[in-house]
């Protein structure tokens, strides 16, 4: 509120902490009343650091006129922190700067852990599980995906498509497909897209929060990184670099960034392709809610694809076409078994593995049953068999068994057939 006989011009927020988001008015977020109506325009962030976040609010304020603008704060726990706030104006061709110290209770009421896995009908297709824990209780409003390369292709629980009650301390789950990008005009397989489950407005909130949050832990790293590069340089003799250092290194990083810009490979740290680096595999998973203190948005960032091959994880996906029921005839029906078996690794060097299928009792499996291969990350195989059912019954034909090494891969899904 402008309590002088001058106008403030220039105002500018400074917050004590990074993850600090003023949402346009045109997002229900911010509102006005003063004595003489004053319209109320975007906040826009300036800059983004480890210490807090530098925002523009509307101005001038006019003498008597005040404007309330809410907030999102992003916290790293439930619980209570100190926030602050600088406000720097001008007035009457002064600077000045006044300073506010509020303690904040964050407590969400709903916690959510989402997985992905491959989906075993298709190698472009993968299930998104969340599990919904809803704590005090509210609503879901809506999940939104934010991926390089993949999108939400449908839902399984369709009433819940726009949105469901959780009630206190019970237990929900949602189920969504997600699929690979098919490149066409305008849009290709490496672009990061925003698809959610729901057809609610809302998403552009949560998105924006989003890329301040990656843009922050980004500056994170870089901060930890050339920390501990000065270490190794310095040694014992370590010392902090100095405010010249500071600017002159930033300085140095923003022709780079504009020698970059100019020929089109720049990437800013608060855009939404920062949000999903090329060398990560994965989706950034937002869950809207409303909850008994309002409006909220919890994130997960999950890998959709291993990024490094790991002895401790199956880097191969198997599918098979098959004829799920067979009639029975004298002397043995044989039918064509085709298997897909493919490197899910993402940018790996390639896989020397080998390839073993078994039959069930009942069952000859004859072709290339047993050989050696190899498959580049993303990079598929068919192997065509043939299973010969010798008697009526229901087999299992999954026996499949991948060696990488002297490590085994078996795969637990049954591929049943049934012999009438």
């Amino acid at each position: 509120e402008n309590v002088g006989p001058a106008p403030a011009e220039i105002i500018r927020v400074k917050t004590s902490r990074p993850w600090v988001y003023f949402p346009p008015p045109e997002q229900g977020w911010s509102n006005s009343s003063d004595a003489a109506t004053q319209d109320i325009k975007s906040a826009v962030p300036n800059s983004c650091s480890p210490s807090g976040t530098l925002h523009s609010l509307p101005s001038p304020l006019q003498p008597g006129a005040s404007a309330a603008h809410k907030a999102w704060i992003c916290a790293p726990s439930p619980g209570a922190f100190e926030l602050s706030f600088a406000v720097r104006f001008e007035k009457d061709g002064k600077l000045r700067t006044t300073t506010l110290t509020r303690k904040v209770n964050v407590n969400p009421g709903f916690a959510v852990k989402a997985a992905i896995t491959p989906g075993f009908k298709s190698g472009t297709e993968y299930l998104l599980s969340c599990n919904i824990d809803g704590g005090r209780g509210g609503r879901v409003d809506d999940i939104i995906v934010v991926g390089r390369g993949y999108e939400v292709k449908g839902v399984f629980n369709e009433e819940r498509r726009d949105g469901f009650d959780v009630e206190p301390a019970s237990q929900s789950v949602m189920h969504a497909t997600l699929g690979e990008i098919e490149p066409h005009e305008g849009l290709d397989h490496a672009d990061v897209v925003v698809t959610s489950v729901g057809s609610k407005p809302g998403k552009d909130v949560a998105v924006s929060f989003l890329k301040l949050l990656r843009s922050s832990e980004d500056w994170d790293r870089r901060v930890e990184k050339e920390r501990v590069a000065r270490e190794k340089e310095g040694g014992e003799n370590f010392q902090p670099k100095s405010i010249q250092e500071i600017r002159r290194a930033a300085n140095a990083a923003k022709l780079k960034a504009e020698e970059r810009e100019e020929k089109g490979t720049a990437i800013v740290s608060t855009s939404l392709v920062a949000t999903c680096p090329e060398a990560y595999c994965g989706v950034n998973v937002l869950l809207r809610y409303t909850g008994p203190n309002g409006p909220g948005v919890l994130f997960n960032a999950l890998e959709v694809r291993p990024s490094a091959y790991n002895a401790n994880r199956c880097p191969f996906l198997v599918n098979a076409q098959y004829d799920t029921d067979v009639s029975f005839q004298e002397g043995g029906v044989e039918k064509d078994v085709v298997v897909v078996v493919k490197n899910r690794v993402f940018n790996a060097t390639p896989l020397t593995f080998a390839f073993e299928v078994g039959a069930p009792s009942g069952v000859e499996i004859s072709g290339p049953t047993s050989f050696q291969s190899v498959l580049a990350g993303g990079e598929e195989q068919r192997v065509i068999l043939k299973a010969l059912y010798l008697r009526k019954g229901i087999f299992n034909l999954q026996k499949i068994r991948c060696v990488v090494g002297n490590v085994p891969f078996l795969f637990a899904f049954q591929w049943i057939v049934k012999v009438r």
